[in-house]
């Protein structure tokens, strides 16, 4: 048998470490780029505002303001609010206070910005009835 010339052997070799390294850099992206599961959830069917939790505390701040500003704004609010299934995941990444004293809270579903009142994500626990 005749011996193989020494550069088919050094290609093959190449080829060896080149799927090699594709392969390992696959798993790397793969495990990069894995979604991350979230702490939160939608409880209920709920409309929440587009943007940061500021959008949200304006809104609240601002329900009884009739200026002509404010309505525009507040009709562009509703007309583009996002109705969020139960149990999507969410990650809450800001909070606040409305003046009313709601809590409200800034959160991301499917790479979107939203708000709502925390009540859609983290509901406050019914008072156990007395006996």
């Amino acid at each position: 048998m005749e011996a193989e010339p020494r550069e088919v052997g050094n290609i093959r070799g190449m080829l060896k470490r080149a799927s090699v390294l594709t392969a390992l850099i696959g798993l790397i992206c793969a495990a990069a780029i894995r979604p991350t599961h979230a702490a939160d959830q939608v409880v209920y069917q709920f409309a929440a505002l587009r943007g940061g939790v500021d959008q949200c505390q304006w809104f609240d701040d601002n329900l009884n303001d009739r200026t002509e500003g404010a309505l525009v704004r507040q009709a562009d609010a509703l007309y583009n609010r996002v109705a969020l299934p139960p149990a999507a995941p969410v990650n809450v990444t800001q909070t606040a206070t409305a003046s009313s004293g709601a809590t409200l809270l800034g959160f991301t579903v499917g790479g979107t910005t939203l708000c709502a009142g925390s009540d859609a994500i983290r509901p406050t626990p019914a008072p156990s009835p007395s006996s």
